[in-house]
């Protein structure tokens, strides 16, 4: 089933790791993170889902001290962390990774800064081109991930996006990555479940 997608992304040097359950993906991710190194995030609802706690490794928590200096700071530091663990939006069979943001924090630190990334991912994920992808995030996780964060967004009500200039979107940035310069750089877990909007 996942063949031609884990050939289509060899290629271009992401790594690709089909597990069939939630613990295996937690499993993988903590028996390849060492002590003493730095972890970071972008914030999933797959990595919650799969039971990984953060707090279990040396986390740079973001949201640890509300003064805006100290958050910003920690954000920074997010975006150099040894590993980086976070979810995507969509990643598609022709081997893109494709994700939308409010901040930018999570697809900068996707594109450089970590020295490991794991992008924990759900079979829900996986859509056939860029596309359907960006269709995907417009109907289904922008306007999910909006109605859970509280957020005051026509997409909320409508259920699909409306390419608002709302202050409170989290929508601001569309990154889609295809290949990668380092070969051990990034992994992405295909779970054999749902997971995330």
């Amino acid at each position: 089933m996942y063949e031609e997608l884990v050939e289509e992304f060899k290629k271009r040097k992401i790594n690709v790791l089909i597990v069939n359950s939630k613990e295996e993906a937690k499993s993988f991710v903590y028996s390849n993170i060492s002590k003493d190194a730095t972890v970071g995030t972008g914030g999933s609802l797959s990595v919650q889902q799969c039971g990984i706690n953060l707090k279990d490794f040396n986390y740079i928590d973001r949201y640890a001290n509300e003064d805006p200096e100290v958050m910003r700071d920690a954000f920074q530091k997010n975006h150099f962390s040894d590993v980086y663990i976070t979810g995507s939006n969509a990643i598609t069979k022709d081997g893109h990774i494709v994700n939308i943001d409010g901040m930018g924090n999570r697809v900068s630190a996707l594109i450089f800064g970590p020295k490991k990334v794991f992008i924990i991912v759900g079979k829900n994920k996986i859509v056939d081109n860029y596309n359907d992808a960006i269709k995907r995030i417009e109907t289904i996780a922008a306007p999910l991930n909006a109605k859970r964060l509280e957020r005051n967004t026509p997409c909320v009500k409508t259920g699909k996006c409306m390419h608002c200039l709302s202050s409170d979107s989290i929508c601001r940035s569309t990154v889609s990555i295809y290949k990668q310069k380092d070969p051990n750089r990034m992994t992405i877990i295909i779970v054999n479940e749902d997971l995330g909007f």
